[in-house]
């Protein structure tokens, strides 16, 4: 597997929260998790190609997004 690292500035907070074990209680990520990029990415490719419900029909959109 390889990694890509870089570095992503957000114009405001993105709290991601996480179990903590204490139902009460909720955690922050200190970091982006890559599914949250993973749906970014695929958002924008369904609007810039207008694919709009039926993106999962898109060869090139199941290959990168959903396979």
């Amino acid at each position: 597997m390889q990694a890509i690292k870089y570095c992503i500035t957000t114009l405001s907070p993105l709290p991601f929260a996480s179990n903590t074990g204490d139902p009460n209680m909720v955690a922050t990520l200190d970091y982006i998790p890559g599914t949250c990029l993973r749906g970014m990415f695929a958002n924008e490719y369904i609007k810039k190609r207008k694919l709009g419900e039926n993106a999962h029909k898109d060869e090139t959109f199941y290959r990168r997004f959903l396979k």
